[in-house]
């Protein structure tokens, strides 16, 4: 369960009047639980890339195990 309060106020009743207030609140309740995302899966990087630094480009090489052009 997770609570927000926003609370924003602006007070100035001199040189034309100003006055504003703007207020916010949120309640969420997810009933559900997540499983945690693993972050081991592969990353496709393609080698080809005109903008990629050769420095990246040679960092990425070395996982080219294959030799398609993709980095992972």
């Amino acid at each position: 369960m997770r609570h927000a309060i926003t609370g924003i106020g602006n007070y100035q009743v001199t040189n034309d009047i100003n006055l504003f207030a703007e207020m916010s609140y949120a309640h969420n309740r997810v009933e559900s639980q997540l499983a945690p995302t693993p972050f081991s899966e592969g990353m496709d990087v393609d080698l080809r890339n005109p903008y990629m630094p050769e420095a990246t480009r040679a960092l990425f090489s070395t996982f080219d195990t294959d030799g398609d052009s993709h980095g992972t």
